[in-house]
């Protein structure tokens, strides 16, 4: 079997970075419109192509006001509308993002939650796309259960870890840090099947940033918070009490989990999603030379990539042997391979 995972799309930027709005939709409405061509190959081929689309986090819907600006609401499920509605995939999956809740505290992800069943209810009146939301409400809107998703022997389940970054604060990652607990505790009840892939947005290893453009003075500042947070990973993208990532990392080494998928990541260096080897800080589970899982997804948005001659934006396409064995590839946005672009723009592997 086959799916695409798409991931940080940033439909809806702050003030900020607002005029990359344009761009981003741009590049949402090419990336569908690449998977539909490759869909269609792939249906010569084993003829019900691509089973799903997982979109991992970061629609960018954290400054929406649904109560008092009801009209920019509307307007931005039908932006995600129009541009899922030429999908000749059926099935969406989604997963929340930290840029999806606000101030990235968890109990503001019933925004996530409300654009979600909005959004659902809008594909299905034009009567094509089906949305699934991974990390549905639970006992009210401001909690999220991890549900699953089969394909045959094969079970996805998503992951709320969208307030794991936690504002990199050591005073956040204590305050997130029960509900953090939750998030982690959904998942480890649900690993009963024989084939699990997970996904989430933050990946739980280094942040490329930390591990090599971040100033003396940030790391100084981020050591000083993660010794708050008493957490372990100084170059983490996490920042979490150190009870919070044991309680991952038994999810991670479960024998049943076969594949971790992730997004978050901004940066332009297109090794830091192909492999590892450019981590610093050993120790993550998830990318354990003799177990590793993780797989990162590129970007759809230009975001903090708009200086670089050759950017690391994109998706990932998946395929399940009959054995069980995942693999994936990445298609760069722009379609363009490294070897169409000038040797002085790119960067090798290391």
């Amino acid at each position: 079997m086959a799916f695409v995972q798409l991931t940080d799309p940033h439909l809806f930027e702050s003030k900020k970075r607002q005029a990359q709005d344009g761009e981003n939709r741009a590049a949402f409405k090419a990336c569908v419109a690449k998977i539909n061509d490759l869909n269609s190959t792939l249906q010569l081929t084993n003829r019900s192509g691509f089973q799903f689309v997982a979109v991992t986090g970061d629609l960018g819907i954290e400054e929406l006001d649904p109560t008092n600006r009801v009209a920019q609401w509307q307007d931005a499920i039908t932006t995600v509308a129009d541009l899922i509605h030429p999908s000749t995939i059926t099935n969406w999956l989604f997963v929340p993002g930290n840029n999806d809740l606000e101030t990235e505290n968890p109990d503001t992800i019933w925004k996530y939650h409300r654009f979600l069943g909005e959004l659902k209810t809008r594909l299905l009146g034009l009567g094509i796309q089906q949305v699934t939301d991974l990390c549905p409400p639970g006992d009210n809107l401001s909690h999220a259960v991890a549900a699953t998703y089969q394909v045959g022997p094969y079970c996805f389940l998503g992951f709320n870890d969208a307030s794991f970054k936690s504002n990199d604060s050591g005073k956040d990652a204590r305050r997130f840090q029960a509900a953090q607990l939750d998030c982690v505790a959904q998942v480890a009840q649900r690993l009963t099947n024989q084939w699990i892939g997970i996904f989430y947005h933050i990946p739980d290893i280094e942040n490329p940033f930390w591990a090599s453009d971040a100033s003396p003075d940030a790391l100084h500042q981020l050591r000083w918070e993660k010794g708050m947070a008493g957490d372990p990973r100084l170059n983490s993208a996490w920042t979490v009490a150190a009870d919070v990532r044991l309680a991952w990392d038994q999810v991670v080494t479960n024998s049943n989990v076969k594949a971790l998928m992730a997004g978050h990541f901004h940066s332009a260096q297109r090794e830091v999603y192909r492999n590892f080897s450019w981590m610093k800080e050993q120790g993550y589970e998830s990318v354990a030379a003799d177990n590793r899982k993780l797989f990162v997804c590129p970007p759809i948005a230009c975001k903090y990539q708009n200086d670089s001659e050759l950017q690391a934006r994109g998706f990932r396409t998946y395929t399940i042997d009959n054995n069980g064995r995942i693999s994936s590839d990445i298609v760069w946005y722009g379609f363009r391979n490294d070897s169409d672009i000038p040797a002085a723009a790119r960067r090798s592997d290391r």
